[in-house]
């Protein structure tokens, strides 16, 4: 008899009736072959097809109705442990592996009570119960060397690299990491390969080494794709969102997440859908849509909790409160930091309680509390020395220096944030080479210095271009320049102040929403359209647009019941229509978010934009 054949014809059936048919004619006597093979077949897929996992628990449950064999037992509870895990129920996958750890060793088998450990990592991980889980996976490793199982080794080994990654211990990773990689290799595992290559470029994104990150996400990326692993490509192009997110490619981050969030919610995996969604409303953040953001980290924040994903739910809630601060809500952007404080605490990560020091001493910044900002921004450095984290070093050097400079302590102001340009440039950070770019001119404005402020401004103002350039639609640009006009606009005053109106009209020009040089592109990008319409036909945006049109339908409905309605229905009317145009305004940002072509049509406006800026006939205009 097939086993593995009959395992996967078990795991596609439809029905248990189904189930229970292909089951009729197995004796007894290879229930236990049956089940080895159910678990093998799940095991391999599960990263691509987490459905299976469900279906091969359900039928190990029919072999135990007519068994009562203590290893089908043990089976059955590994692969309920698995099975808890693709639904983010962390506890109950701990409680099902020890179960079957523990059934193992009374019988005696060492090694396969070894092997339901490498879940148990995970899980363990996403607790953040740290310490437990790496003396749980050391024990685990010495059990397993005995056995020579490099495939398991390596998988604990990169379960520990991720365990540590989880509290920016980034070096430790490394070296986790690069063993598993070396044990992978040498058994040719394409499966793992790409997981890990996946967890070495994410760690090597965060020490900013963006080079060998880009490396590993590629081979990553083919390997998964040439192994049907649904799960690991949308990791890894979330990853890659994350990259083009921390240097500065936002439009980039922007596709990348959106198509990432959408595999999760096909692939039905909550704890990763409200992972991706913590994503997406990070890369709304730095575009400004903080409104949008704001709406995302409420309720994600609370699904994390749920959930008991406390490392990312620490996450979500320090930057709810970046959009609350975004959108003057004070008390709100107060309280979410003192409960992502407390997380980070728990969680015994120094970066995480850097990071809200940070959102503090912004706050702070935010309400001229300019001496409270100083504090706060020195405790984060403080925290950071001995980080590898330099994008958060980078931030609160700033922060020290954007305090010390409207503490009229200028010297020292702008010894920092020539320091802060320089690395930030250096470590390709251009969101934070710009912002000190800004401090600067601000800082030798005050002094009436005026050519070295001009010079400051207008290279903040090239970087924000530059930033800006690439985003896939209008809304998305607008909302983007919305906070970033103070370059503009000191860049202006220089001007005005030196009697040059012209250029101070042009600098102005350039800081609209929608600039007259930008209507020049509106061609350029209907050509790239034509060129995205494949693209804009893939199923997932077929499905958008049916959305889209049932939604605007509604709508219409709705308005036209708003002119016949009675007094009493008004409200409830206005209310539905409200909600119909949030819902389509989402859709619409889903929709733009995936198109390509971002880079070459922004580079063509970008370029549009610093031809022309300059050459615009302004008494023409004025007539």
């Amino acid at each position: 008899m097939d086993f593995q054949e009959l395992a996967e014809k078990l795991i596609r059936a439809k029905t248990k009736t189904a189930r229970k048919k292909l089951l009729e004619n197995v004796p007894e006597v290879d229930f236990l072959k049956l089940a080895y093979a159910l678990k093998d077949t799940y095991y391999r897929s599960w990263s691509a097809e987490p459905d299976k996992v469900e279906n091969a628990l359900n039928t190990l449950k029919l072999l135990l109705e007519k068994t009562s064999d203590d290893e089908i037992s043990a089976l059955t509870e590994w692969v309920a442990g698995i099975y808890s895990l693709t639904k983010g129920k962390m506890e109950a996958t701990i409680e099902h592996l020890d179960r079957a750890a523990g059934i193992f060793n009374q019988i005696n088998k060492e090694y396969e009570a070894a092997n339901t450990q490498v879940a148990k990592l995970i899980a363990l991980a996403m607790l953040g119960r740290y310490e437990q889980a790496i003396e749980c996976g050391e024990n685990t490793l010495e059990i397993l060397e005995k056995f020579g199982d490099e495939l398991t080794m390596g998988k604990i080994e990169k379960n520990l690299g991720n365990l540590v990654a989880r509290r920016e211990l980034n070096w430790d990773a490394e070296k986790y990491y690069l063993s598993a990689h070396r044990r992978f290799r040498k058994i040719e595992n394409i499966e793992e390969l790409a997981m890990c290559e996946n967890s070495l470029a994410n760690t090597y994104a965060e020490l900013n080494d963006f080079r060998r990150a880009e490396k590993f996400y590629d081979q990553a990326l083919a390997k998964a794709r040439k192994a049907g692993m649904a799960v690991t490509e949308a990791e890894i192009e979330a990853s890659l969102g994350n990259l083009a997110l921390f240097r500065g490619r936002l439009g980039e981050a922007l596709r990348f997440l959106e198509l990432s969030r959408r595999k999760y919610e096909t692939l039905k995996m909550p704890h990763q859908t409200a992972i991706a969604d913590l994503e997406i409303a990070d890369i709304y953040l730095e575009l400004n849509l903080a409104e949008e953001a704001f709406s995302i980290y409420k309720k994600v924040a609370d699904e994390l909790s749920r959930l008991k994903l406390q490392g990312e739910e620490a996450r979500a809630r320090a930057n709810f409160s970046r959009a609350a601060v975004v959108l003057q809500k004070t008390e709100a952007a107060k309280r979410q930091l003192k409960k992502a404080e407390k997380l980070y605490i728990s969680e015994k990560n120094e970066v995480g309680r850097a990071i809200v020091k940070i959102m503090q001493a912004k706050l702070a910044i935010s309400q001229k509390n300019y001496r409270e900002a100083l504090n706060f921004a020195k405790q984060a450095e403080k925290l950071l020395a001995d980080s590898s984290n330099f994008r958060q070093q980078l931030t609160a050097q700033w922060l020290h220096g954007e305090a010390l400079r409207n503490l009229n302590k200028n010297a020292k102001a702008e010894d920092l944030l020539e320091k802060t340009f320089a690395e930030a440039v250096q470590q390709e950070q251009p969101v934070l080479a710009q912002a000190a770019q800004t401090s600067l001119g601000k800082l030798f404005a005050a002094r009436k210095n005026y050519r070295k402020a001009e010079n400051h401004f207008k290279k903040a103002v090239n970087t924000i271009e530059t930033l800006r350039a690439p985003l896939p639609a209008e809304e998305f640009r607008m909302a983007f320049l919305a906070d970033k006009l103070a370059p503009f606009e000191n860049l202006a005053k220089v001007y005005l102040a030196e009697n040059k109106t012209e250029k101070a009209f042009l600098t102005i020009e350039k800081a609209r929403a929608r600039s007259l040089t930008e209507t020049l592109q509106s061609l350029e990008e209907e050509n790239q359209n034509l060129e995205n319409e494949k693209l804009e036909n893939s199923p997932q945006n077929k499905e958008l647009a049916e959305k889209l049109l049932s939604l605007r339908e509604e709508l219409n409905w709705f308005y036209s019941r708003l002119n016949r309605a009675d007094e009493p229905e008004i409200a409830g009317l206005h209310r539905e229509a409200k909600k119909r145009e949030k819902q389509i305004a989402d859709v619409m940002r889903q929709i733009e978010s995936v198109k390509s072509g971002g880079a070459e049509v922004g580079a063509n406006r970008a370029n549009l934009s610093e031809s022309t800026g300059g050459s615009i006939n302004l008494k023409q205009l004025q007539q």
